[in-house]
């Protein structure tokens, strides 16, 4: 009997710390996506002359035509980011949202917390989920990625 009560305390003080570094693992995860995805646009308009409106062929859950080759794993677009939901891309949208860039990368349906956002935004940006680069909007989180 007391080994179980030992077990049970045990546990019970574990659980807590895994769960939190299971967190930090997923805000970390999420922050090197958007860093990678950040750096294939910054490869990809360096390389393709960006264009200056929003009449470029692409928009919503797509990206522009040969992106795929720029990013970390072809196929992570297309799968999501690690942390759930789905991205999102659009071009001249950053700007009218304050974002500071054209190319606005979100993610729409992510299960992430406010406290793993905001140690997100701590990461890429100034560490207020108000302003800068990074936002939540929910359910949108948006990245201002150029």
């Amino acid at each position: 009997m007391i080994v179980v009560a030992i077990i049970s305390l045990l546990a019970a003080l574990a659980i807590p710390s895994l769960r939190r570094a299971r967190e930090r693992a997923q805000a970390v995860t999420l922050a090197v996506e958007f860093r990678a995805i950040e750096g294939a646009v910054d490869m990809y308009w360096a390389e393709h002359n960006k264009p200056t409106t929003s009449t470029a062929k692409f928009g919503y859950s797509g990206y522009p035509d040969g992106m795929e080759l720029y990013f970390p794993k072809r196929n992570d677009w297309l799968a999501g980011p690690k942390t759930g939901g789905y991205w999102l891309w659009y071009f001249d949208a950053g700007q009218s949202l304050g974002l500071g860039s054209d190319s606005l990368v979100a993610i729409y349906g992510s299960k992430m917390s406010t406290e793993q956002m905001q140690a997100i935004d701590a990461t890429l940006d100034n560490g207020d989920l108000n302003t800068g680069r990074f936002r939540y909007l929910n359910p949108y989180i948006l990245y201002g990625a150029d």
